[in-house]
């Protein structure tokens, strides 16, 4: 006869084990263990970035907000008291500073969806310059919602099913194991 303490790690033990999903292949998706390209993220926001000899210019649309971040481009230190223009198609707009090295101007014809073509002037000191970069604007993605299927539903009441036997099992053993010691005590 086992022990009660080998009997409940293997019951345990099974329980732990037919409650995990075993994973099963899916979709269209390319397992091949080829290099991917990184994608680099930016919170979702429509980023675009352009550079000259003397300037690094960042641009994220912010939903009607266009926010630009510039610096000088041999050292990285933001560029203070700038005077930044932005023009695109029909809208020109002059921005201002918020912090040191950050500008923004409210722009709401640049949050449609589509491609903007961006064309900055910048003048910080003695140094000026013009700055060109493609805005691209998504359609927002919505995020899927993963229902469970009926596979997962049914590996999920196997491992409910069996934990619920293991308790009875457990129950019914020392019920009878207390019946059996009290009848040998009288």
């Amino acid at each position: 006869m086992m022990p009660k303490k080998v009997l409940l790690s293997l019951i345990l033990g099974g329980m732990f084990f037919i409650n995990t999903s075993p994973a099963f292949a899916h979709g269209d998706e390319d397992h091949s263990g080829g290099a991917k390209p990184v994608a680099v993220s930016s919170g979702g926001l429509p980023t675009a970035e352009a550079k000259s000899d003397d300037f690094e210019l960042l641009v994220q649309l912010k939903g009607n907000t266009l926010q630009v971040y510039l610096d000088r481009y041999s050292d990285n230190a933001p560029v203070e008291k700038a005077q930044i223009e932005v023009e695109s198609g029909t809208i020109k707009a002059q921005l201002k500073a918020t912090v040191p090295g950050e500008y923004a101007v409210e722009v709401p014809a640049l949050s449609g969806v589509g491609e903007h073509a961006l064309v900055f002037t910048v003048i910080a000191g003695e140094q000026s310059d013009l700055l060109e970069t493609t805005l691209k604007v998504a359609k927002p993605v919505l995020a899927e919602e993963h229902a469970p299927t009926p596979r997962t539903i049914g590996w999920w009441l196997a491992g409910g099913l069996a934990g619920i036997a293991a308790l009875a099992f457990i129950v019914i053993r020392q019920r009878r194991s207390s019946d059996q010691s009290s009848g040998a005590k009288a």
